[in-house]
């Protein structure tokens, strides 16, 4: 989070509660825990000023309203980091195994009984249980935490006494200029009139091409695996083509001014199929979500030879397997370009930090069993991986190469360098962007000595090692010196332990070529606490099971429909509404871009009724369906349909039209309506909210969008005494 020292929140002054109060009462006149209020300066930053002296005083200093009721703005308002209130009559939290949710359940279970209760925890495992839940709260990641205990967490704190001092991080410093503490303090440079816009670009990649007269094509794909997954990285993109003096990088950067102002302005959307790109016409090219890939023609008349293209995302975040600009089926390539990097429209596909044990564990996969002797086994499924061209699209999503990967990847993890094939050690790496990886507890070479703890935010530690490992000095004696062996052990641990985001490039890009060299190393330890549980979510339906030859649908257990409800209708026009969500406002987007829906006639209201047409709506959303926009078309009962949300505005509506005789009526949609929710309800008759009389929500996880948070660790946060 940031460092609440980096925000407007000033110091902290755990004696001025008058500064608290004020702050707080400012959270409460001005709803910030509605909608997108607390993105809004004023919001924020007294957030900060309550968030800080919340962590980091202790909870006697904090006025009594403002300590309990604190907690309704949290998930509204972005929290800051300060280091933690240590309470010297408290031992320090233990240290908590966050994916160890059924412990950490038992012991909530435990502190919420009455046995714990009645004695405010004071019993001493009452009070080993609850510095356990104190812990698993306050350390874990949203998603980590047990459901009941996030719910029930600040009722426990009015009851028990005693806990303990969460521990403050090591090695941590608090750095203002750090990206996630810019932007949160004001600054006004003695008065100083600067654009608010100053440093953003409305472009965001632009290109020189030579181009004669011709229609060209621009491609823009859906990207992502598995393929049915695939989306458009955005739903639109500002377009412009420019003539320029030359196609030398200085003519293209002199057109960028031109490209941005164009950009500024009303754009004509183009759609695949309906109408061109002009040169020096800006345009929004909409992108066809029925599709793979959106074909926008591009005419060139002459007499320029020499012509830019600016737009406002990079291309290559939808290229999937086909070039953004082609020619009579080839594809043409820059002669100069510009990519902005302030960040505003990156799409990075940035990793989530996978940790080596949330990955599926091999032993549950077809991989089988581990055996580091038998080589031919392993090159067996390196050729496999060779021969069906495994690393290429989303061919790793095939059972075949998922399986063999597993193969090889167990083997790589499991046994000794030595005991694999040369060429396989080699060259498994251009494997490891494609396919799934899985978890193999790593090999304990018995002469080399356990990997140390690594600090894998540090990275200009870790940098400073690798240009050691990588300089002269290590590589002409093999890393042997205490010195380039120290900083190649740092090494090996961070690129085995550390999330993809804390690596340098460079590390990442250069660590096998030191393989090669570098002698010695480290082992990296072993999980402490791990077991292989084949029934845990990770590794289900990772192994064929045939069920001694019964034949099963291969769709079984998948739903077409993920929500349906009953209503209790009359012969009118009603509305059905899906919005933009999340925050803050300009970042708001659809859930999905499309979703498929269906009115069927109910023999009654009753949840029976309902699951008795569900099967129907399935067949019709398999069938061709009618796509219905904003504005044309409308929902016709017994008519399955796909809605297509207009992302130019944030509530797209669609009338229903009932005209009798029947009243009971079924709604089941592809998406849950849920997700479409940010100020209104999903279903209205003249401005008012209808609700349903039963309701089904498939729980199988197709079709679900839940907001998981991302793991924001205490301090990430801006800090408090920074803003």
């Amino acid at each position: 989070r940031p460092d609440c020292g980096c925000t407007n929140a000033g110091t902290l002054e755990c004696d001025n509660t008058d500064k608290v109060l004020e702050s707080y009462l400012y959270l409460v006149d001005n709803r910030c825990n509605q909608g997108c209020n607390c993105y809004n300066e004023g919001c924020r930053d007294n957030f900060f000023i309550v968030d800080m002296h919340h962590s980091g005083c202790n909870a006697d200093q904090l006025p009594k309203f403002v300590e309990e009721n604190f907690h309704e703005y949290e998930e509204s308002c972005q929290r800051c980091y300060q280091s933690p209130f240590q309470n010297p009559v408290l031992p320090q939290c233990g240290a908590i195994d966050c994916k160890n949710t059924a412990a950490t359940n038992g012991n909530y279970s435990l502190v919420a009984s009455a046995e714990c209760q009645n004695d405010f925890c004071q019993s001493p495992a009452c009070q080993a249980a609850w510095q356990v839940v104190i812990a698993a709260h306050d350390e874990c990641c949203h998603d980590d935490i047990p459901e009941a205990l996030a719910d029930g967490f600040h009722d426990l704190e009015e009851v028990c006494l005693g806990g303990c001092n969460i521990p403050e991080p090591t090695n941590y410093t608090v750095d203002c200029s750090a990206p996630k503490n810019l932007g949160l303090v004001e600054d006004d440079h003695d008065g100083d009139d600067h654009d608010e816009h100053e440093g953003e670009h409305a472009v965001a990649w632009g290109a020189s091409f030579t181009l004669t007269p011709a229609q060209y094509t621009w491609q823009a794909q859906k990207t992502g695996c598995p393929l049915p997954n695939q989306t458009y990285a955005e739903p639109t993109m500002k377009f412009v083509v420019l003539e320029l003096a030359n196609t030398s990088k200085a003519a293209l950067m002199a057109a960028e001014e031109t490209a941005e102002e164009l950009f500024e302005g009303d754009l004509q959307t183009v759609i695949p199929g309906l109408g061109s790109i002009e040169v020096g016409t800006a345009v929004t090219l909409q992108f066809d979500t029925s599709v793979i890939t959106s074909q926008f023609p591009i005419r060139i008349e002459g007499p320029a030879t020499s012509y830019g293209i600016f737009t406002e995302h990079e291309p290559a975040e939808f290229e999937f397997d086909a070039h953004y600009l082609v020619l009579d089926g080839d594809d043409l390539e820059p002669e100069a370009m510009l990519i902005e990097e302030d960040g505003e429209h990156s799409h990075g596909h940035s990793e989530e930090c996978i940790l080596p044990t949330d990955r599926p564990d091999c032993g549950c996969t077809n991989a089988g069993t581990l055996e580091c002797d038998n080589t031919d086994k392993v090159l067996e499924s390196y050729l496999y991986l060779v021969d069906n061209r495994c690393n290429q699209g989303c061919n790793c999503y095939n059972e075949g190469c998922r399986d063999n990967f597993f193969i090889v990847d167990m083997h790589h993890s499991g046994c000794n360098a030595d005991q694999l094939p040369k060429f396989v050690e080699e060259n498994f790496h251009e494997y490891e962007e494609s396919c799934q990886r899985c978890y193999q507890s790593p090999f304990q070479n018995p002469v080399l000595p356990q990997c140390g703890a690594i600090d894998c935010k540090n990275t200009a530690a870790t940098n400073g090692n690798y240009s050691l490992v990588a300089s002269a000095e290590c590589q002409n004696d093999f890393c042997q010196s205490p010195a380039c062996q120290a900083a190649w052990q740092v090494v090996i641990a961070a690129h085995d332990e550390c999330c993809h985001d804390d690596i340098p490039e460079a590390l990442a890009d250069g660590f096998h070529d030191l393989e090669e060299v570098c002698l010695g190393g480290c082992n990296i330890p072993e999980p402490t606490n791990y077991t292989v549980d084949c029934s845990a979510p990770k590794n289900l339906g990772l192994v064929e099971d045939d069920h001694d030859g019964d034949d099963h649908d291969e769709h079984e257990g998948e739903h077409a429909v993920a929500w349906g409800a009953s209503f209790t209708l009359t012969p009118a026009q009603y509305t059905w509404q899906a919005q933009k969500t999340g925050c803050p406002l300009p970042n708001q987007t659809y859930a999905e871009p499309t979703m498929k829906f269906v009115v069927l006639e109910l023999a009654n209201t009753s949840k029976a009724a309902l699951m008795a047409a569900e099967e129907t709506a399935e067949e019709l959303f398999e069938g061709d369906l009618q796509t219905v926009i904003p504005g044309l078309g409308s929902i016709e009962v017994g008519t399955a349909v796909t809605l297509q949300f207009d992302t130019s505005v944030i509530t797209s509506q669609f009338p229903i039209r009932i005209e009798g005789p029947a009243t009971s009526y079924g709604i089941f949609t592809e998406h849950e309506p849920a997700e479409f929710e940010f100020d209104a309800h999903y279903l209205v008759l003249d401005g008012d909210d209808l609700e349903p009389e039963a309701m089904l929500i498939e729980e199988d996880g197709e079709h679900s969008h839940g907001h998981s948070e991302e793991c924001i660790l205490p301090t990430d946060r801006p800090d408090c005494g920074c803003t």
